[in-house]
Order: structure tokens, then sequence, then C-alpha cells
């Protein structure tokens, strides 16, 4: 592929490319969201894409920063986006032609970004910038909203905790089914039993039940446990951009 040096009026092809790799619960990115992206803290930078057949199929934004030791500069891909695998290695190869020039790259990127797993040595290191701020205010609504990917129905209880909205604290019953849950309150049987604080984490996919129950975050009888796994297993939630 061609490697091609990119403007802000290049911004609807690059925004294309990126609704094709979007993830759910991403922003849909508007004018001031690419802003911040060509001059993140009106700092300068450079876009490139790279092109097969004139076609768009990838692109990165990167900034130089001076550093004190050789070679003197950091690179910043401030953005970057790939919407086919050959695009994907054409721009981390560009990126490896860089290695003389410069000591480090840095990368917004989530933990399991297909570009990290397409480096040919995994030698990085991964630091969490700010972690997610969520706080489920109303369970039933919370639950009923979100999409389950679970193929077979399943049920588990859950008893909530919650001293600052005591109205929504009390036993729930959750059913999954094609996708969906129904919650209701009360029930019997096997049930989780969770402070509020453990709800963000479970909800979002961030962790499992099992998991939080090894932590002390929760308690399950295993047969809940079980079914909260299936029911909220899911990419990690990640989100690249600021809002």
């Amino acid at each position: 592929g061609d490697i091609v040096r990119l403007t802000e009026a290049d911004q609807p092809r690059m925004a294309e490319v990126e609704r094709k790799v979007l993830r759910h619960g991403n922003l849909d990115r508007g004018p001031y969201v690419w802003a911040r992206i060509f001059a993140p803290g009106f700092k300068q930078t450079q876009a490139l894409g790279v092109s097969f057949d004139g076609a768009l199929e990838g692109y990165l934004v990167l900034r130089a920063e001076q550093v004190a030791s050789p070679p003197f500069q950091d690179l910043h891909v401030t953005d970057i986006a790939a919407a086919t695998p050959r695009a994907a290695r054409r721009l981390l190869s560009f990126l490896a032609e860089h290695r003389s020039l410069a000591q480090h790259i840095h990368l917004n990127a989530g933990p399991d970004d297909p570009l990290l797993g397409m480096l040919p040595e995994p030698k990085y290191h991964q630091e969490l910038v700010e972690p997610w701020m969520l706080r489920v205010l109303d369970v039933q609504s919370t639950l009923q909203s979100r999409g389950f990917a679970v193929e077979r129905r399943l049920s588990f209880g859950i008893e909530v905790e919650d001293p600052v909205c005591p109205d929504h604290a009390g036993r729930y019953t959750v059913t999954v089914e094609e996708g969906r849950a129904q919650v209701e309150r009360g029930g019997s049987g096997p049930a989780l039993r969770a402070p509020v604080q453990a709800l963000a984490p479970l909800f979002t996919g961030f962790r499992s039940a099992s998991t939080l129950a090894r932590m002390g975050a929760l308690e399950g009888d295993p047969e809940a446990l079980a079914a909260a796994d299936r029911a909220f297993l899911g990419p990690m939630p990640v989100m690249k951009d600021m809002f």
C-alpha cells in the first residue's frame, strides 16, 4: 500500500475508515473530537493514510516530542485505524521504519487492540490512563437496556445493597433470553449478593462475576456465578476518546 499525506479536509474519509472498526460504546465522533485528534493540546500533528488502488483503508495521526536521551524524540500516535489486515500491517511497518529516529512510540489503544496482536515481537508496556467512572442508579432499567450475547435461556438472582439509593436495593431475578434481559423484583434460588459498587464492572463486562467474587467484591452461589459469567461475557470496555 501507498503512504499518503492527509489533511483535515480528508476527515470524512478518515471517519469512514474509523466507523468500520468502531466498537459498541465508542463515541460517534463529532467536530470537537476530531479537532482534538488533529491538534491535541494545540500541538502540531501529521496525518498519514495507507491507500490501495486509490482507496483509503487505514490512517494514523502522529506527532513528535523531544526527549532527553538519544535519538531525542518519541512518536505519539493520537489516532490510528485500519479497516483491513493489510492496512494494519502497512501502518505497523511504517512506524517500524522510524526505529532509528524515535526511542518510543506511544499508542492510544485498548488492551485487546488487533494492532497489538499483529506485532511480530509483542514488546510493549501498557498504562491505564484513566479508569471508567460508572454508577448504576436503576438496577432494573439498566440491566433491561443491555444486550446479551447468550443463545440459551438462563436465570439468576441478584441481591443488591445500595445505601445511597435504597429504593433500588433488594433482590432481583434476571432472566436472559434471545439477547435481552427481563428483570423482576423478588424471587428465590441461586443468587449473587453484591454492593452496588460491584455492578458497574459486572455490567460493562470489565470483570466477570467469578473474578469479582475472588476479589471479595461480591458473593454468590456457584450456579449464580456461572450464569452471570455467561450472561455478561463480552469484550473489555475501552474508549479512546475523551468527552
